[in-house]
C-alpha cells in the first residue's frame, strides 16, 4: 500500500494540480480563470482487481482520493470530469486518468453504439 501511495502522489501532482496564487499583478486574471476551471473539476476513483485480493478496495481508493485537494476538486461518482482507474492484476498495479469515463459507458463500445 506504501508503493500505491507513492504512485498516487505522482498521479495527483500531474493531473490534479493544487491552486497556486501568484504574487504578480498581471497573472492574477489568468489565476482567476484557472481557479474557476479548477472549481468546476470533479473526479472519481474506480478500483478493480483480478487474481489479487491482497488490498482492501477502500484503502486503495482512499490512497488516491485523500491526496487530491478538496476544494477546488470535488468527488462526483455519477458524472466525474476525470476518473482515476486503478486495476490490480496479481501483484501489479495499473493506473490511468481518463476524461468522460461515465459519459462513454466506461469505454464499452457496444453500449456507446446502442445509445446513439
Amino acid at each position: 500500500l506504501e508503493d500505491i501511495g507513492k504512485v498516487a502522489d505522482r498521479i495527483v501532482g500531474k493531473y490534479f494540480p493544487a491552486q497556486e496564487k501568484s504574487e504578480e499583478g498581471d497573472d492574477k486574471d489568468d489565476d482567476n480563470k484557472k481557479a474557476q476551471t479548477l472549481e468546476k473539476q470533479t473526479f472519481a476513483v474506480e478500483y478493480e482487481h483480478r487474481a489479487s485480493k491482497s488490498f482492501d478496495r477502500l484503502d486503495v481508493i482512499n490512497a488516491f482520493a485523500k491526496k487530491i485537494k478538496q476544494p477546488p476538486y470535488a468527488v462526483s461518482l455519477k458524472q466525474p470530469d476525470q476518473t482515476i482507474l486503478v486495476q490490480m492484476i496479481k501483484s501489479q498495479c495499473f493506473v490511468s486518468v481518463v476524461r468522460d469515463y461515465q459519459k462513454f459507458q466506461k469505454f464499452n463500445l457496444q453500449r456507446v453504439a446502442s445509445n446513439d
